[in-house]
């Protein structure tokens, strides 16, 4: 406390005392209650100057104010429960007491005011004083809160550390828990961002004095400390802030640096110093002011200006810093006080003024002239001094005491329209009048109260000729005798710099409103890769509801795939590093298990005006429908190669398949049983057969027409393929199935899907073949909603879920998306095709159903989803039927010469009357035959010069009764229904004597019979 606060606080104390215990000048005045709640314990020095610059305003009002003081005793304990202890005994203690005015110091008192104001002090007026890193939104609901805040330069004091111990490289921040100190670290943190070059630093938690002193003396060779004041209580006793600073002190013999002037004396080195008494005064001021009448909401939270540079000689002196290097006008405690260092600048000002008296003394008495010549100068000064403030483009004024203009540049007169003369004899009513009373205000009075500076921002109107808004700077100016004889201002006017701030806003607010109208996704960053603003479609994509709550993060925190947030952050980096934009990259995103979601991403350097990167801007678009729509043309056109490539074989090789099969049964009719050639002649048959069901299993790949589908009960064929697979697994293999009794009929070819489970089944077999382990098979009915069917590319309905599992050790998961390739297999040369998945997803495909895959190291899944489409009774199975022949005339047409040679006599031995022709052209002249009268044509459908179909046409002209059975190694000719009606029959190739005579039976002993085909086993 300086000795004019001494006084001040002195002076007040003994008028409380004299007039009564409340601070009032009549004893008649009415009282008023004012509480001043204090976050600390009374002897705190810091608190008690902030009273004591309180009661220094108090004793002056004039009002009869009763002071309770309350000490919350918070500095070392403040938690919950200390809280509800403090908020009990107060609701006690004041329930028959109301309050005119509240004064809270410190952040303690301010936080405990604001959770419990509402029920202990229901809407009194409320002054704060003392608060560190306050954010006006703490109190944006309360109408009724003003104050002052405790904001000091820190960055001043860490710049004089560097500058004085520029050896040491690092600095040290002195902590503890308490809530100012957490406050007061923000602050520190910030200042530590702003210094030009930011040096090393880091956060040293006091827990007991013995373990601060110990860590600190172990750092304190290269380091600078800054210390937050607080108490600290361990096992050996209570510990002030200045006790601890000296502890400090005299364990490390470092350079201790602060922001308190209390602190000072201690060890601290020193700096720019606050004292409390200013914060007791400002609040306390603005306390009378709102007990006077004035609403809290008009009196702005202003920050006293009360930083002075404080230094400790014996400090000093230890670190060899020359007074000379302090700041102007720096304040040294404990050092020697000679005569010329009482007051240096008064010293000096009086020997400066007794030798000016005496040159003055002398030139006057020998040249009276010389005073003229220097009252001639002075007036050249002043109209210099005149001119200037004329030239000076911003609107001056001063005012004396009275209220009275008393001066006014130029700029002034301008501005207002006014003349000087009019304006410097204008009275206290004119000056209301002629809007110049707008310049008149409250802060006039605290300026001519006591001494200091003031800006605020104000509106004034300029007598019809618009508004304008400005910043009033004002000051008190003093004469000779240091008294306040006025006001001096300054108008600055800010309406176009509002204009266009305003105008700013709304562009960027329509900036805003277009980036959050497109779909692509727009972020952007500053230069440390921390995000500053997004637009609604990446705050859509990633699940944020306010896009605000993106300033400040990185990817880390909102991006989940980990990979691909440091994949993001690298490509940031390198952006800013290479100041180069990175386009069309494509990144895959998994938001959660299932969804997998691909980005198209483009990243670009931002700029400031000169040039240098500040930032990063980023746009993604969403191409996962792309991707998925590139995989199946991907798909169709592989399916596409191998229906073609099938298309291209299938019929040679049948071709070839139906005489092997032909030929070997005939001869093994001509062999007897039981001997070797007959066991060759079986095996090749085998193998015939073998080979006959690889060209249908890509055929059934391949091909997307319906022929054998039925009303299908799907869980009688899954678990007649259960007890086929279940024969043949080891015993180490364990078969678990589900299969619902729920109707389960679907329109699908019992063949193929029967196929699908001995496919997937055989696969998971091999996969536990080794090791041994469980086969699932679950088969039950799900509903598709939108999201999967979306996945699976099905429509939503009802479905049959098939889901066959093996606990093997699973798919590796670089393969996972060819497994369903055609061909594609890991198992050894001669091993196996790579077909059987590849047909699995081909027939459930041409069951317009779907197929999907989880795998892990641990097991495998495949999941079937079959449409449970509404499909009619299933009809009893048809009798087995037997072969049979007859005495009819058959027609046979192949240009196959083998065939040619070998079916009719597969056909003679069944009793028909055969003629054999190899080519359409041949058969057609058969029939011009008047000898030849045929009952059925069987003829191939490939062949050169004239089709099957081509010859079937011609015969419905000229013999429309004459039925047709067409052969076939491909799948049925498009149109063949339609194209000629005579066609009663479509044999698959490769067949045997048992199928061409089934067929041959079916047609002529059934007469009008629809087309159907039959394939051969």
């Amino acid at each position: 406390m300086t000795l004019k606060q001494w006084i001040i606080t002195m002076m007040a104390a003994m008028s409380i005392g004299i007039v009564t215990p409340a601070f009032a000048k009549s004893e008649n005045a009415k009282k008023i209650n004012l509480l001043y709640l204090n976050s600390y314990e009374n002897g705190y020095h810091w608190s008690d100057t902030i009273l004591d610059g309180i009661k220094s305003v108090v004793g002056k009002s004039g009002l009869n104010i009763d002071l309770h003081i309350e000490y919350m005793d918070t500095k070392l304990r403040y938690d919950e429960n200390v809280k509800m202890h403090l908020y009990h005994i107060y609701a006690h203690k004041y329930r028959n007491v109301t309050f005119d005015i509240i004064i809270v110091s410190d952040n303690n008192a301010f936080d405990f005011y604001r959770q419990f104001h509402g029920n202990l002090f229901p809407g009194v007026p409320t002054i704060f004083c003392g608060v560190n890193d306050f954010s006006p939104q703490s109190i944006q609901d309360m109408n009724h809160v003003t104050g002052v805040v405790e904001s000091f330069d820190i960055r001043e004091n860490l710049e004089l550390a560097q500058k004085y111990h520029p050896e040491r490289k690092r600095f040290v921040v002195i902590e503890d828990n308490s809530t100012t100190a957490k406050a007061i670290k923000s602050q520190i943190q910030k200042a530590f961002d702003r210094m030009a070059v930011t040096p090393k630093y880091e956060f040293l938690k006091a827990v007991t004095m013995e373990k601060l002193t110990t860590a600190a003396k172990a750092m304190a060779q290269d380091s600078v400390f800054y210390v937050i004041p607080f108490y600290m209580d361990d096992q050996k006793g209570r510990y002030t802030a200045n006790e601890v600073v000296n502890a400090l002190w005299q364990s490390t013999g470092a350079p201790l640096y602060s922001n308190w002037k209390f602190m000072v004396g201690s060890g601290v080195v020193g700096g720019k110093m606050i004292d409390g008494f200013e914060h007791g005064t400002s609040a306390a001021t603005m306390a009378i002011r709102v007990l006077e009448g004035q609403d809290p909401m008009e009196i702005p939270i202003v920050k006293p200006n009360d930083e002075l540079f404080i230094f400790d000689n014996n400090v000093m002196d230890k670190f060899n810093i020359d007074s000379d290097s302090l700041p102007s006008g720096s304040t040294i405690i404990n050092r020697s006080a000679y005569f010329f260092e009482v007051d240096r600048q008064l010293f000096w000002f009086l020997v400066l003024g007794a030798i000016l008296v005496t040159i003055s003394l002398v030139f006057l008495i020998f040249n009276i002239s010389e005073r003229k010549a220097a009252e001639s100068r002075l007036k050249d000064q002043l109209a210099f001094v005149r001119q200037l403030m004329n030239t000076i483009p911003i609107p001056l004024y001063f005012r004396n005491a009275s209220g009275k203009f008393a001066g006014v540049n130029r700029s002034f007169e301008k501005w207002f329209n006014m003349d000087r003369e009019q304006i410097l004899a204008s009275n206290v009513d004119d000056i209301s009048r002629r809007g110049l009373g707008q310049l008149v205000d409250e802060v006039d009075n605290d300026l001519l109260a006591d001494i200091g500076i003031k800006t605020y921002e104000k509106r004034i109107d300029l007598n019809g000729r618009g508004t304008r808004n400005v910043i009033l700077h004002k000051a008190s100016y003093t004469n000779t005798k240091d008294d306040i004889v006025g006001i001096v201002g300054a108008i600055h006017d800010i309406t176009n710099r509002k204009i266009t701030e305003e105008e700013l806003r709304e562009s960027q607010q329509m900036l805003q409103l277009v980036l959050d109208n497109i779909p692509q996704h727009v972020h952007w960053k500053d230069k440390s890769l921390k995000y500053i603003g997004a637009n609604r479609s990446f705050g859509s994509f990633y699940g944020l509801k306010d896009l605000g709550a993106v300033a400040g993060k990185t990817d880390i925190d909102l991006i989940k795939d980990k990979d691909v947030a440091e994949l993001s952050m690298q490509t940031d980096r390198k952006v800013v590093e290479q100041n180069k934009g990175a386009y069309h990259m494509r990144w895959t995103i998994h938001r959660n298990k299932n969804d997998k979601v691909w980005l198209k991403v483009n990243r670009v350097p931002l700029h400031d005006h000169a040039g240098k990167v500040v930032g990063v801007l980023s746009t993604a678009e969403d191409i996962t429908q792309n991707i998925k729509l590139q995989n199946k043309l991907v798909e169709s056109t592989k399916m596409e190669a191998i229906g073609t490539l099938a298309g291209g074989i299938a019929h040679d090789f049948n071709n070839i398949l139906t005489s092997i099969v032909n030929s070997t049964e005939l001869a093994i009719e001509d062999v007897p049983a039981g001997t070797m050639a007959a066991a060759d002649l079986r095996r090749s048959l085998k193998a015939a057969r073998r080979g006959s069901r690889l060209v249908k299993q890509i055929l059934t790949f391949s091909r997307a027409d319906k022929e054998g589908f039925k009303p299908t009960h799907i869980a009688e064929v899954v678990e007649e393929a259960v007890h086929l697979i279940e024969a043949s697994l080891p015993r180490n293999i364990k078969i678990k199935t589900r299969i619902s009794k729920e109707i389960a009929i679907c329109q699908a070819d019992p063949t193929q899907i029967h196929q699908v489970v001995m496919n997937l089944c055989t696969n998971a077999f091999q996969a536990l073949e080794g090791q041994g382990g469980t086969l699932s098979i679950d088969l039950q009915q799900t509903m598709v909603r939108e999201n999967l069917a979306d996945i699976l590319d099905i429509k939503q309905g009802l479905y049959l879920q098939l889901v066959i599992t093996d606990n093997g050790p699973g798919i590796p998961l670089g393969i996972q998306d060819k497994i369903f390739d055609p061909f594609f297999t890991t198992k050894r040369q001669g091993e196996g095709t790579g077909l059987g998945l590849a047909v699995v997803h081909g027939i459930v495909r041409g069951h317009n159903g779907a197929t999907r895959v989880f795998s892990t190291p641990q097991n495998t899944k495949f999941e079937v989803f079959l449409p449970l489409d509404a499909a009619p009774d299933l009809t009893p199975a048809e009798k087995d039927l037997e072969i049979s022949g007859g005495e009819e005339s058959i027609l046979f047409v192949e240009d196959d010469e083998d065939q040619l040679q070998l079916i009719p006599r597969v056909l003679t031995q069944l009793g028909y009357n055969v003629v054999a022709c190899p080519s359409g052209k041949t058969a057609c002249q058969s029939f011009e035959d008047k000898n030849n009268r045929f009952d059925l044509i069987i003829t191939d459908y490939d062949m050169p010069e004239m089709t099957g179909l081509q010859l079937a046409e011609k015969v419905a002209r000229t013999h429309p009764a004459v039925p047709v059975i067409v052969v076939t190694g491909r799948k049925a000719p498009v149109g063949m229904e339609t194209q000629s009606l005579n066609i009663k029959k479509l044999i698959r190739k490769p067949y045997n004597k048992r199928s061409i005579s089934i067929a041959i039976r079916e047609v002529l002993d059934h007469d009008g019979i629809a087309m159907e085909s039959i394939i051969s086993p």
